[in-house]
């Protein structure tokens, strides 16, 4: 990905980060060498722990910290789905937060998520997350999302998980023009 990456600075790629990982940190200088040699920019790594997988929040707060120190952006992904970190979500140094397929889902429906869906998404924007959208399969998620000023989306209605050669196809076919891109 060095290459593709190296030609569009909006462009980044998401790597899942064990709890163990983030607690200890140990990833961090094996990911600034790879990095470096790719020759990208660390704000083109985003860094993305679960919820459920945040079992010593100190350790991890440090590690986040020091990557975040680093230029990486740090996500909780399947936001909603583990066990509440809601009394710490405002001290952990954090970018973004990704909401479960599941809250998106429920979106338009009945279902308790669909209510909770507006709040976690005001939340975020109150903490002055980003906030990135899991499992989008509609047009009228994707207005709602767009409504309720949601950054990112991700899901089978874009494209299902691509091999690389396909995934670069799928990026120059899809890309915006520089002009065209949003900030």
């Amino acid at each position: 990905m060095g290459p593709l990456l190296q030609g569009d600075d909006d462009l980044h790629v998401s790597i899942n980060i064990p709890a163990v990982d983030m607690e200890s940190g140990c990833f961090l200088p094996g990911l600034a060498a790879a990095i470096s040699m790719a020759g990208i920019a660390p704000a083109q790594i985003w860094l993305e722990v679960t919820e459920r997988g945040f079992i010593n929040v100190s350790a991890a707060t440090k590690a986040m910290t020091m990557a975040r120190n680093a230029g990486y952006r740090i996500l909780v992904d399947d936001f909603g789905m583990g066990y509440s970190i809601l009394s710490m979500l405002e001290g952990l140094p954090l970018d973004a937060l990704k909401i479960d397929k599941s809250f998106i889902g429920a979106i338009g429906g009945d279902a308790a998520q669909s209510i909770v869906t507006p709040h976690i998404i005001a939340m975020a924007h109150e903490l002055k997350f980003s906030i990135i959208a899991e499992g989008i399969e509609t047009i009228d998620q994707v207005n709602y999302l767009k409504s309720a000023n949601v950054q990112f989306g991700q899901g089978w209605l874009y494209s299902e998980a691509l091999p690389l050669e396909r995934f670069i196809r799928y990026y120059e076919l899809t890309r915006l023009p520089p002009a065209g891109r949003h900030g």
